[in-house]
């Protein structure tokens, strides 16, 4: 087993890591790529294979340099790449720290085929002959919020020159999806309208059972109507449901007395706060809106007499 470790000095792969924290030492056949200067690992008969491979050592330091320059590799039958790397895409994430390479400095390597890390999607780099050279499996479960690809890991039978297409197998390892999907529930005062506004949301979506969704809510909804999705609902949805309600912008039941008249207490309370959270609300500041409705929420309680519950 043979890991390219990006940041490899503070990772978890690290020996010092594993044995400081875990009391673990990494077994015989674990080998990991912890320079940034590509080094190899000869597999010998019947395998008759050498890997190739480098480390990130540190976030922010580029390393495209190493693909500009011809790596030179042990003379084996076949020879594998692999590291940690963004296609096609030169100072866009330098910051991240990877290996930054495109289709030419790649095929010019004289890997047979290359195991790369860091997109989430499966995808495939072939020459001209359309031999697959390298590929990227994706994500082995679903993490990245919003992105409808499968999961899981690739089998290749790689041979001298590269992959044919029929040598290389995708192997879903977790068909769970995440999704962030915003709803407005402007003018829903009702539970069971809000669940169906939610419903049509993630059929729109195509949102399946075994996937997992944040929702957030959106638009104005009176406060003195609390939001409680039913266990029925929660559980038949999807994998799982988290509502987000810290976007919504309340709106204010007026009493029935004169107490919102002008300049009553009431009145300049609400108008105060009000303008304030709009002002957060257009700026984006979710966190002080946030603060800004519950001042508003358990003020209007206390004004009112009403019992102060949690939000």
């Amino acid at each position: 087993m043979i890991f390219c470790d990006p940041y490899s000095i503070i990772s978890h792969y690290s020996q010092n890591i594993t044995l400081g924290r875990f009391g673990l030492k990494l077994p015989h056949n674990v080998h990991v790529f912890s320079s940034e200067e590509f080094s190899h690992v000869t597999l010998p008969k019947p395998a008759y294979v050498s890997v190739s491979g480098a480390a990130v050592v540190k976030a922010g330091k580029s390393t495209q340099q190493n693909f500009r320059r011809k790596i030179v590799v042990p003379e084996m039958p076949i020879n594998l790449g692999l590291f940690y790397g963004r296609l096609n895409n030169y100072g866009v994430e330098a910051d991240l720290g990877f290996f930054e390479f495109n289709d030419e400095e790649l095929l010019n390597q004289p890997f047979d085929y290359s195991a790369l890390g860091h997109l989430h999607e499966f995808s495939t780099i072939k020459d001209s002959s359309g031999k697959i050279r390298a590929a990227y499996p994706g994500a082995a479960f679903g993490f990245d919020i919003g992105k409808s690809v499968e999961h899981g890991v690739i089998i290749v039978t790689v041979g001298p020159g590269g992959v044919n297409q029929e040598d290389i197998k995708f192997m879903e390892t977790d068909s769970r999806r995440v999704f962030r999907i915003k709803v407005d529930i402007t003018g829903l005062t009702k539970n069971e309208f809000i669940e169906n506004k939610i419903d049509q949301a993630l059929v729109s979506d195509s949102v399946r059972l075994n996937d997992i969704v944040i929702i957030e809510l959106e638009g104005n909804f009176p406060y003195s109507h609390g939001i409680t999705l039913s266990d029925n609902f929660i559980k038949n949805t999807c994998y799982h449901i988290e509502i987000v309600k810290n976007r919504l912008i309340p709106t204010w039941d007026k009493p029935e007395d004169n107490d919102n008249s002008p300049g009553t207490t009431s009145s300049n309370f609400l108008a105060s706060l009000q303008e304030m959270i709009e002002i957060t609300a257009k700026n984006g500041d979710y966190k002080e809106m946030t603060k800004l409705q519950n001042a508003l929420y358990h003020g209007f309680c206390a004004l009112d007499g009403k019992l102060i519950k949690p939000r």
